[in-house]
């Protein structure tokens, strides 16, 4: 079984990645919210056995609320993407209709 650390880190990867294909943000501002992020799916995993990050128009409030935190806009985010995160593993859908995708134990973003 993965531990928490692992899930969090290859699903906070994917996000940062997706919103630092803007040259506009910083390099601390980048990392702020990858280490927020990864200590929030932390503690959702603590008291749920999984949680979905999701951005239809927007960002979910989660990944709303840390990148305001941080000062990152909610226009840097992706519109229709679903990432359902478990204790073991983190998928992703890009798009309604679109295949779920595995994110991990894959490690393709680790």
């Amino acid at each position: 079984m993965a531990n928490t650390k692992e899930v969090a880190n290859a699903a906070a990867k994917w996000w940062t990645d997706i919103i630092s294909m803007s040259k506009t943000l910083d390099e601390i501002q980048i990392c702020f919210f990858y280490e927020l992020l990864v200590a929030r799916i932390q503690n959702e995993l603590k008291e749920s056995p999984s949680l979905e990050l999701e951005c239809d128009n927007c960002p979910c409030n989660i990944l709303a609320e840390i990148a305001e935190e941080v000062g990152i806009a909610e226009s840097f985010f992706p519109s229709k993407v679903i990432m359902v995160i478990s204790r073991n593993s983190v998928k992703l859908k890009d798009s309604h209709d679109g295949p779920w995708l595995e994110l991990y134990p894959k490690n393709e973003y680790m």
